[in-house]
């Protein structure tokens, strides 16, 4: 601990001796002969300093200590209430036990907790509701998903919907009693003697206690977040959260006590999360058969197979009997893509595609057939239809598939080993595979910059690293530019023959050669991140390459892309902090440092698989990036097990740690996996003050939103753009997307606002200071162009504002914007403690996004 104090950011330039402290255990002399022979070091007014940093440290070794003692306990309660040990409880029942007990716990009591409802014990989410800005911009989006309407529905989640619905129903018809139970009785807190020994939580720790001796199994394996179950480690990582800071021995007894007495599954519920957990485990079985199947079919390597070919062998199943069936099916997942304009293609299919297509022909014919239908027998079906493979044919396109694996299998933050892997690769291919071993391959890997007209060129082969790494070529120069818009890869077997090629060496021109350039673009995204390009122009060889190489290259391409994908994903995620930070410094001043770490799989054929990874440091109004993340080790550092523990279990929590107080954002997402954590340090502060905590759970969750708009767009080619900037550049639309969600997230608050609350706040009026009145003068004279009296405030002035575009150019406006900075530069705190602070809040953090935005707009 010593240690990492040293590390940490101090206002003085007070370091410890380390190497006094080292021994695992020191008994009392030891201890104080090693004490003072640190103070020997240190002048006389560091004394105060190092008795603080002892203390510190001391408490938070009897923290750790503690904490490691209760997810004990929790994982014994666990154990007692899943008495069919099935590893889960139901999640939803867990989160109905912790409310009703929160709202028996009198008002003194519940400062022992967090909320369960409530950040960080649950996530939090942007209201739904869907306002005049997402109407009017529908049109605007381009809807390309692979996860479409037509999708089957697996198994799993059939028995999990079916699970959610039962409790739903179930809480909503018993909530009225539940409600009434409440209202007659209160949690009285008794001293942790009065229940039993082995499920009771005390504060009174064991003498002697190694950290080094903590068992770190549970962080070995990264755990997916389920809507429905919830396993021992997150639930133990649950109710610390809600237990927050304090720890209160008797709330915790309390609770504990509580979920014995209380927590229930009906046998229902009980036979129905057994089926879950089974059905999960043939889910995951039969994604991997399919997976199989896919690689055999997938003969040219280029990560698609044809559809005709495999509806024409679907058809004959059962000798043609199930033909109507199945052509069901094919109306029902086909026919969509049509409309959605799901598949670029519709001739191919994807490896998910094809899962997705066996499993619902297999639900079909199962329910018409009244069960029996089995999901091995399709699939048998399918592989021996096949054609059969020659030898040599059957050992390249495995080799094929092992070395696709492997270029698959490089983290995104190593391109510079993934480019030397892929064009290492190229050169086996053809050293092995071509019809003409011999041939000389020039590889390139070229980028498009963020203007999309110019490409870069980032990688090559030695024999072109003079020429080209690092040039660019512009838009309307070359062919590339064609390819790259057009998104089909194309074969010129004669350099010579080709008059708009671009040769960077002028000699070249006189040459011919072969050339092969492909786009690197995912299957079922339109756009594309660049070109890999091969030729063969050094050694003159004319029709170089043939089919199987050109679709081993379009498969290369693929995998290239899908790691330009989490590239895309992390450079737009930074963006995204970026203006976080912003807003941090601006609004939550007593947060002192943010800290961002990234969760990333050792490979990414192994998400369950993480490491820990410090990405940058904001602190003062300073950002620090690092050009390569550090690697974090939890077991060479305490504080980082409590972090690798909230992303192991992705479960967000307020810790302390050296007496400072570490806010702790989870971030998962679509995959259900921890991936980042966002670490707000509030110094020795147990918690913000209200409207800055407030503001930091608001941003939290509108970088939520922010990473599923990112995941719609990078993976689903979902693009989203609803204000005037977003729709003229790509990158501002990207750089401000976090503004622009909060901006709409508070739209939607203002839509939400219950008629009630609005007239409250009117009939508050005159109880409104310059301040309050200014706000709302500004926002009148800004969405209505003239100062509108509060009795038309709900039905004209609230509905304005939510259809109000700042980024849109008013003439004659610029003069309210200037009067609008003035404003939000010197608002005074104060008018929080105003009647209906919460509605005024609204409207300054509205006026406040609405002229950032308007300012980030003329600067296009």
């Amino acid at each position: 601990m010593i240690e990492q104090f040293n590390e940490m950011p101090k206002s003085n330039d007070l370091n410890l001796n380390i190497s006094a402290f080292q021994s695992h255990r020191m008994h009392l002399g030891t201890f104080t002969e090693n004490f003072l022979n640190v103070l020997k070091n240190q002048s006389s007014e560091n004394f105060d300093s190092i008795i603080n940093v002892c203390r510190h440290c001391a408490q938070t070794y009897s923290n750790i200590v503690q904490e490691n003692e209760l997810n004990l306990l929790l994982q014994r309660l666990f154990n007692k209430l899943d008495d069919k040990q099935n590893g889960y409880l139901l999640r939803q029942n867990l989160m109905k036990i912790l409310q009703a007990f929160y709202n028996a716990l009198n008002d003194n009591d519940k400062q022992y907790v967090n909320q369960p409802n409530q950040w960080p014990v649950v996530k939090q989410t942007i209201l739904n509701n869907e306002n005049k800005l997402n109407e009017t911009s529908s049109e605007s989006e381009t809807v390309q998903q692979e996860k479409r309407s037509g999708s089957p529905v697996t198994n799993e989640q059939q028995i999990a919907s079916s699970i959610s619905t039962d409790v739903t129903e179930k809480i909503n018809d018993g909530q009225e009693q539940i409600n009434d139970e409440q209202n007659k009785f209160n949690i009285e807190l008794k001293h942790p003697s009065v229940y039993e020994a082995e499920f009771r939580f005390t504060n009174e720790q064991k003498p002697i206690y190694n950290l080094e001796h903590f068992d770190t199994i549970d962080h070995e394996k990264s755990i997916r977040f389920d809507e429905q179950l919830i396993d021992k480690i997150q639930f133990s990582a649950l109710l610390m959260s809600f237990f927050g800071l304090k720890k209160n021995e008797m709330v915790i007894s309390a609770l504990i006590d509580y979920f014995r007495s209380n927590y229930k599954e009906t046998n229902e519920e009980k036979n129905a999360k057994t089926i879950l957990v089974q059905q999960r485990l043939i889910d995951t079985e039969q994604r991997a058969q399919s997976d199989l199947l896919f690689e055999k079919m997938n003969t040219t390597c280029t990560e698609a197979i044809k559809l005709e070919p495999l509806a024409n062998i679907l058809k004959q199943y059962k000798d043609g009997t199930v033909i109507e069936q199945i052509e069901q099916v094919f109306f029902i997942s086909l026919s969509f893509t049509k409309v959605l304009q799901t598949y670029q293609d519709q001739t191919q299919l994807s490896s998910t595609q094809f899962y997705e297509l066996v499993v619902n022909i297999y639900q079909t014919l199962n329910e018409t057939m009244g069960g029996g239908e089995n999901f091995d027998e399709l699939l048998k079906y399918i592989d021996a239809q096949q054609p059969q493979l020659n030898t040599s044919d059957r050992t390249r396109i495995h080799t094929s598939h092992e070395w696709l694996k492997r270029i698959r299998n490089i983290p995104f933050r190593t391109l510079g080993y993934l480019y030397k892997e892929v064009m290492d690769i190229i050169q086996k291919d053809s050293e092995t595979f071509s019809n003409q071993p011999t041939k000389h391959l020039s590889i390139y890997i070229a980028l498009v910059e963020n203007d999309r007209n110019q490409l870069r060129y980032v990688a090559t082969t030695n024999d072109q690293t003079d020429l080209l790494l690092g040039k660019t070529l512009q838009r309307g120069t070359g062919i590339s530019f064609q390819i790259l818009d057009g998104g089909k890869w194309t074969y010129i077997n004669q350099t010579k023959n080709h008059s708009r090629i671009k040769f960077f060496n002028p000699d070249a021109k006189n040459q011919s050669g072969s050339f092969v350039l492909i786009p690197l673009k995912r299957f079922q995204r339109t756009y594309s991140n660049g070109l890999l390009g091969i030729d063969t122009i050094r050694d003159k060889k004319e029709k170089a390459f043939v089919q199987h190489e050109v679709q081993f290259y379009e498969g290369i391409a693929s995998a290239l892309s899908d790691t330009f994908t989490f590239v895309d994903f992390d450079k737009n995620m930074m963006k995204i902090l970026h203006r976080f930070t912003y807003w941090i410094k601006q609004r939550c001043s007593n947060i002192s440092i943010v800290d961002y770490y990234t969760y990333e799989p050792t490979s990414m054929n192994t998400p369950t698989e993480r490491l820990l990874k410090h990405v940058f440091t904001y602190s003062n109004g300073n950002l620090t990036t690092f050009s390569t993340p550090k690697l974090v080790n939890s077991r060479e550092q305490v504080f980082i097990y409590n972090l690798e523990h909230a992303a192991v279990t992705c479960q967000s929590i307020i810790t302390s740690f050296l007496g400072q107080t570490h806010m702790i954002q989870a971030m998962r997402g679509r995959d259900n996996y921890c991936f980042a954590l966002i670490d707000a340090n509030i110094g020795e502060q147990e918690d913000l003050p209200n409207e800055q905590k407030q503001d930091l759970v608001s941003m939290y969750r509108c970088i939520y939103m922010a990473v599923d708009e990112l995941e719609q767009e990078l993976i689903d080619d979902t693009t989203k753009r609803f204000l005037t900037y977003e729709k003229q550049s790509d990158e501002m639309r990207l750089n401000y997307l976090f503004d622009r969600i909060w901006y709409m997230d508070t739209c939607n608050k203002i839509k939400q606002l219950s008629s009630e609350k609005i007239q409250e706040f009117i009939n508050n009026k005159s109880k409104w200071n310059d301040q309050i009145k200014q706000i709302l003068s500004l926002i009148s004279r800004l969405v209505k162009q003239k100062e509108l009296n509060p009795t038309d405030y709900a039905n004209v002035l609230f509905p304005a504002m939510i259809e109000f575009d700042p980024t849109t150019k008013e003439q004659g406006q610029n003069d309210f914007w200037n009067r609008a900075e003035q404003l939000i530069k010197t608002i005074d705190q104060s008018i929080w403690q105003q009647p209906s602070s919460d509605v005024i809040k609204i409207f300054y953090d509205w006026l406040n996004l609405a002229y950032e935005l308007e300012k980030f707009s003329k600067t296009q």
